[in-house]
């Protein structure tokens, strides 16, 4: 299983790639020159990476939401033996 540190690690290597991607495909489309051709297969690739991107971030936001929840239990647990305490005189 994939740890929070490498979900980021994966998400911040799939933006890049997404954001390369990008620069390439308005490179081309900015060039009058370029090849029709080139441009689809640079667009085909730039949907590739952006399907990669949201995967990664999707997976990345399913860490820190399952962290923040394990705080949060953690939390109420720890609100919970205060108040056992106070109750018990402790």
């Amino acid at each position: 299983m994939m740890t929070a540190r490498d979900a980021e690690m994966a998400y911040r290597r799939a933006f890049d790639e997404f954001a390369r991607w990008v620069e390439q495909v308005q490179f081309l489309q900015a060039n009058p020159t370029a090849d029709r051709n080139t441009i689809e297969t640079a667009l085909l690739e730039l949907e590739r990476a952006r399907a990669a991107y949201h995967q990664r971030r999707d997976e990345w936001a399913q860490h820190l939401l399952q962290s923040s929840r394990d705080s949060y239990h953690i939390a109420l647990q720890d609100q919970d033996e205060d108040r056992l305490c106070a109750t018990q005189g402790r």
